[in-house]
């Protein structure tokens, strides 16, 4: 346990271990000669700012407090991209993209309702997140 800068006890901050995380990216495989397909894969740490780790409230905004969160977790994020792209005849190429996203302990900022026309803004972890996405390139 400890005391923050108002003398408040919060639990002790949490101790995220150290992990390497890397980049994978395979270089684009030609499949035919007219169709080629890649597959990278990235991790990422995000930690939070210290403003957003700073649990004193700043009152420079008369209707909107800020407050910080000195028990954030950093967010991981790993995202996988399925890349595919293939050349019909006439030399017109169609680039299709997969894309997922996770995002662990992703970092989220939570309003509460107003109170005499004032509202606290508080950083929070959220457990985790993940999206999907698709894209289709045409030419025109």
């Amino acid at each position: 346990m400890s005391y923050d800068a108002n003398n408040v006890l919060f639990p002790a901050p949490v101790i995220v271990p150290v992990k390497e995380y890397t980049q994978v990216c395979c270089s684009p495989r030609s499949l035919k000669t007219t169709a080629s397909c890649s597959s990278p894969l990235t991790r990422r740490l995000s930690k939070p700012s210290v403003r957003q780790l700073n649990s004193t409230t700043d009152f420079s905004d008369p209707s909107n407090y800020n407050k910080g969160n000195p028990g954030l977790r950093p967010e991981s994020i790993t995202n996988l991209e399925l890349d595919y792209s293939k050349t019909w005849h006439k030399h017109v190429p169609l680039p299709w993209s997969s894309i997922i996203t996770r995002i662990n302990n992703a970092l989220q900022i939570i309003e509460t309702d107003p109170v005499n026309n004032e509202t606290t803004t508080i950083p929070e972890n959220l457990n985790n997140s993940i999206t999907h996405r698709a894209r289709v390139d045409r030419p025109f």
